[in-house]
Formats: structure tokens, C-alpha cells, sequence
């Protein structure tokens, strides 16, 4: 293969920038903290719907969405198999 024809893969820091009219910002933790917001709101949610309401029907939905946002966070366990 020639040199010319080879493909450079280059790493550049405007893939990770966002470009406003007043500020460079960081897509990543952009992204991070939106994602982290909208995590939190929605948990918050379900603990004041779980508090508020009585029946245990109608708190299935709620427990069930408090689950898998809590699961969805917490990383996953990793065991160790070569300890006795």
C-alpha cells in the first residue's frame, strides 16, 4: 500500500467541543450532567409519587421505574474467580 493511499485517523478536540457564540463546552460533559439531571428528576419523581401515594397498585409503575434507573447507574458487580 503507498503512502498516499493510507488512511491517518487524527484525534482532534473539535469532536469534543461544542462551539456557542460565547463559549467552548465540552460535549462529553455536556452530555454527562444532562443525563445525570434528567436521572435525578425522574428518581425524585417516583420517590414523591411512592410517598404520596396508597395503594400498592398504583405504586408498581413508579417502584418499577426507581428500579431500573437505580439499575441503570449502579455499575455492574465484577467477582473475582480466582480467589479461594
Amino acid at each position: 500500500m503507498n503512502p498516499e493511499q493510507e488512511v491517518k485517523i487524527e484525534i482532534s478536540e473539535d469532536d469534543n467541543t461544542w462551539n456557542s457564540c460565547c463559549m467552548k463546552i465540552d460535549r462529553r460533559a455536556v452530555q454527562y450532567f444532562s443525563q445525570l439531571i434528567i436521572c435525578i428528576g425522574v428518581m425524585s419523581f417516583c420517590i414523591i409519587q411512592l410517598v404520596r401515594l396508597e395503594s400498592c397498585h398504583d405504586q408498581q409503575t413508579y417502584h418499577s421505574l426507581l428500579t431500573f434507573i437505580l439499575g441503570c447507574i449502579l455499575p455492574q458487580p465484577k467477582f473475582n474467580k480466582n480467589q479461594k
